[in-house]
């Protein structure tokens, strides 16, 4: 669902179907995660995730419609 919010934002919010799709991609998400750092101790990947959390944020400052964190309705 789309919601027109002030300053042409938009708000999503998802739907029962779409809850129930994220609830089934959860656990494939969880295993595909494993696959991908499960060879890192928990220092490298807590170090990996903190340094693509800086990466993602800067490129969304760059971004010419930026997502702002803590935007909730």
């Amino acid at each position: 669902m789309r919601e027109v919010l002030p300053r042409r934002q938009r708000r999503l919010v998802l739907t029962p179907a779409g809850e129930a799709e994220l609830a089934r991609l959860v656990p494939s998400l969880v295993h595909m995660n494993e696959a991908l750092l499960g060879r890192l101790d928990a220092d490298e990947r807590d170090t990996f995730i903190r340094l693509l959390a800086k990466f993602v944020q800067l490129n969304n400052d760059q971004s010419r419609a930026p997502m702002r964190s803590g935007v909730r309705g």
